[in-house]
Parts: C-alpha cells; sequence; structure tokens
C-alpha cells in the first residue's frame, strides 16, 4: 500500500454502508490514483485521473478493488475513452 499526504475528499454515495477504515492511497499509475476505504461489508475504491473522480467501485477486498481499477484504468486509456476525458485545450 503506498502512503498519501493528500487524500481527496471521496463523494457521498447514498445508502453507503458505515465506514471502519481510514481512506488510503492504495495504487497509482501515471496520473490514475485509486484510493480504498474499509466500509462495514466491503472495500469501496475510487478512481482519480489527477483532481478529476472518475469511478466508485466495490470490492471484497482492498487487492480485488486495486485489480478491478486497474481494470478500468486500462479502458481509460483506450484512444477513444482518453480522448473523452482529457482537459479540452
Amino acid at each position: 500500500m503506498i502512503a498519501s499526504l493528500e487524500i481527496p475528499e471521496i463523494p457521498h454515495v447514498a445508502g453507503q454502508p458505515a465506514i471502519i477504515g481510514k481512506t488510503t492511497l492504495a495504487y497509482s499509475e501515471g496520473e490514475f490514483r485509486v484510493y480504498t476505504t474499509e466500509l462495514e461489508i466491503l472495500w469501496r475504491w475510487d478512481l482519480y485521473k489527477g483532481e478529476r473522480h472518475l469511478h466508485t467501485g466495490c470490492a471484497h477486498s482492498q487487492e480485488g478493488g486495486v485489480l478491478q481499477s486497474q481494470s478500468k484504468i486500462r479502458f481509460f486509456l483506450r484512444p477513444n475513452m482518453a480522448a473523452l476525458i482529457m482537459p479540452a485545450q
């Protein structure tokens, strides 16, 4: 697990189970960062590119969240998808 000093405020999801652990930076790749939070019954993961929140998911374990987020990163790196999430110039 990677330590982080600047953890973003994770968006609230209605009906979310209670948080029982701290939000931590679990994975980073280039501009992408994945934060995980332990909830009562699962792990929540949030994917960011720079300061932009791209996706929220859940997993049975922190490692599972990292694997799922790596799949999402591959998706967002596809040329046609990358063009959609790049800032307008």
